[in-house]
């Protein structure tokens, strides 16, 4: 009942701040920041959601972890979102640090934020891929669809470039280049504690890495999925599609959705 109530607050005070904004007049990012906000906060309670809400106490009971985050890692363009990010990567990195991997792969790697966060709480025998297009490959040019915000990311990107300047975890972390949809799996087969995805946002990627990843999976390992919201449809619709077979829920307060692997597949 408080977690209701503590939503419902949000959504009031959001509501506060667009109505505030649209009665001055203010058509401006700030306005636009916070209907997005608004929109994504109302997502986990709409019927279009298909998957349960549960805490992170809920699914890994008993967590409690100290966790190390680097805030150069976060874009200030992004000023109205930081709130979210550093949310989500808190989680992240808590939900790594209780897990203790021993070998993590990320699918959509970019300027390394995640990267070098996860890779902070990981243990010092942990091994870590993160997987990315090659930085010769033309935008557009890949075997399966992008959406036009996917190019918008891609386009002067500076592949790992924030994971780079931390010799604590450089040394740790591979970086492959490969289209994910050309990628070959099988070497990583059945290896992997966690994976997180967050590369392609088309149906048809989604649906490409996330089949990867889970044959990659460890028996009991993790798979967390970014960006599960209205903004995302490819995202939500493939999502959707695979919780028919696997118990895939969202994780509360997240824009995040995870599996976790508890008898094998």
């Amino acid at each position: 009942m408080l977690r209701v109530i503590s939503n419902v607050r949000s959504l009031l005070r959001l509501q506060r701040e667009i109505l505030s904004l649209a009665w001055r007049g203010r058509r401006s990012e700030t306005a636009l920041a916070a209907l997005l906000r608004l929109k994504n906060e109302l997502w986990p309670y709409l019927p279009a959601n298909k998957h349960p809400i549960k805490s992170v106490d809920e699914l890994f009971p008993g967590i409690r972890c100290h966790v190390q985050l680097r805030e150069e890692c976060f874009d200030p363009q992004h000023r109205h979102y930081y709130r979210v990010y550093m949310h989500q990567t808190c989680v992240l990195a808590a939900i790594t640090a209780y897990l203790r991997p021993k070998r993590i792969f990320e699918f959509g790697t970019h300027r390394g934020k995640t990267t070098v966060n996860l890779a902070l709480n990981s243990g010092e025998d942990c091994e870590f891929f993160t997987l990315d297009l090659p930085l010769d490959q033309q935008i557009g040019d890949t075997m399966l669809p992008l959406s036009d915000a996917d190019l918008g990311i891609q386009h002067g990107r500076k592949l790992g470039e924030l994971y780079e300047v931390h010799p604590a975890v450089r040394t740790r972390i591979t970086q492959l280049y490969c289209d994910s949809a050309k990628f070959d799996s099988e070497p990583y087969a059945n290896s992997c504690d966690l994976i997180y995805i967050d590369a392609g946002h088309t149906y048809e990627y989604v649906a490409n890495d996330s089949r990867h990843a889970l044959r990659m999976l460890r028996r009991g390992g993790v798979i967390i999925w970014d960006d599960y919201c209205p903004p995302w449809p490819g995202v939500v619709k493939s999502l959707q599609e695979e919780a028919h077979r696997r118990n895939i829920c969202q994780i509360e307060g997240t824009e995040m959705a995870i599996y976790i692997d508890q008898e094998g597949r």
